[in-house]
């Protein structure tokens, strides 16, 4: 996983632009959930989420920093789109949150609420058990 200067200097190399506020943003729940904090914002409807409240512009930052953190060790250069394909549509696609605090399954499960709303949220998880 790579840490903030990481992700910075890799949009600066490949965008011009460090993009710090995308990457603190997408980042935010690691102190509080450790490596599952990717289930709430590292997919495509985080990127989204991204976009909607910083601007379209962010919207490669976001993409770079979740491939980055996905395929650690992968050096990423002008050809980083061929690694689209790698974004998970939703937090579903991560699974269970295997190395979260049992205490903490429903405080996630509540964040998941608060940032995209009960209807998609619901809509998400019962399209997943049909």
């Amino acid at each position: 996983m790579a840490d903030l200067t990481e992700h910075n200097a890799t949009c600066q190399k490949l965008l011009g632009e460090a993009f710090e506020v995308v990457h603190a943003f997408l980042d935010h729940f690691f102190p509080k959930y450790g490596m599952s904090h990717r289930q709430i914002l590292h997919h495509q409807l985080g990127v989204a989420l991204v976009t909607a409240q910083f601007g379209e512009e962010t919207k490669t930052a976001a993409e770079l920093h979740i491939i980055e953190d996905l395929m650690p060790g992968v050096e990423l250069d002008q050809d980083w789109h061929n690694f689209r394909c790698q974004i998970p549509a939703t937090w579903l696609e991560y699974g269970e949150p295997l190395f979260l605090d049992l205490a903490l399954y429903d405080v996630l499960a509540q964040e998941l609420l608060d940032i995209y709303g009960e209807d998609l949220v619901r809509t998400i998880e019962t399209g997943k058990r049909e």
